[in-house]
């Protein structure tokens, strides 16, 4: 059955993913965070093309501390395909690994969306352009995943997944103002690139959405669990308002690890 396209809203559903999981040159993101008290600086590249071409979109620059193991916060760096920076996301994950605050800043449009935890409640917000903030407060549903915290919540689960049991979680969107119920499922090992990798898809919950919402599918590295690969919406917006349909690429190689001296 051919997929057909669907309205924003279910579209938005999918987007939380397409810019998971930090850039070399300062901004505001950077500056919020005191990088020297981590014990480890991760950092890594992305680029993200076509679905079904070598044709890139936009590229990310992602800077990620962690401390005994865990994220603590880090920061995404947006720039199109000349190199010229556009957006930037910074995120802290003190609320929790998986549902962590985040604000996304797009510069092009002066689109904004974010999400802040407030014990059992999250406030997401959004904006574009000049208009007003919209906000809007949900309770924190079990098994919440918001933005990148999907990248932890898939490590967590990765021995239930591989006893191939499926999970279910709830993605709070900021850019939708709004929460939707999917599964993660169907994880086979496979090679990708040669190297021994997991594939997953993520679906939504609902039997007659996913007549309409193409799933999400994913690739981690078998040994690091690290994100190799993900194909489905993007988190970034094309000229015309719109999200990428997108295909984003994590190169094992562009990963270096800085450790700050501390004294």
């Amino acid at each position: 059955m051919k997929r057909t396209p669907v309205g924003n809203g279910m579209r938005g559903a999918a987007f939380v993913l397409g810019g998971m999981a930090f850039a070399a040159q300062a901004a505001p993101g950077d500056a919020r965070f005191d990088w020297a008290s981590c014990e480890e600086i991760h950092h890594f590249a992305a680029q993200a093309y076509q679905p079904q071409s070598e044709v890139l979109l936009y590229r990310e620059q992602h800077r990620q501390c962690r401390i005994a193991g865990r994220p603590r916060y880090g920061t995404i760096h947006y720039s199109d395909p000349a190199g010229a920076p556009f957006a930037e996301k910074w995120l802290d994950y003190a609320p929790g690994a998986a549902t962590p605050d985040f604000q996304l800043t797009d510069r092009r449009a002066g689109y904004t969306e974010g999400a802040r935890r407030a014990g059992d409640e999250v406030e997401l917000n959004r904006r574009s352009g000049s208009g007003p903030v919209e906000r809007k407060k949900l309770p924190l549903p079990d098994h919440a995943v918001i933005d990148s915290g999907f990248d932890e919540f898939v490590r967590a689960q990765i021995g239930r997944l591989l006893r191939g049991k499926p999970v279910k979680l709830k993605f709070l969107v900021a850019g939708e103002l709004d929460s939707f119920s999917f599964k993660a499922h169907d994880l086979k090992k496979v090679k990708w690139q040669g190297r021994p990798a997991y594939h997953l898809r993520v679906e939504h919950d609902s039997f007659f959405v996913r007549m309409l919402l193409a799933p999400i599918l994913l690739w981690y590295d078998a040994e690091s669990l690290q994100l190799l690969e993900y194909r489905g919406i993007s988190n970034i917006k094309r000229a015309d308002g719109g999200r990428y349909e997108a295909r984003i690429v994590y190169p094992p190689e562009s990963r270096r690890l800085e450790r700050p001296q501390r004294n």
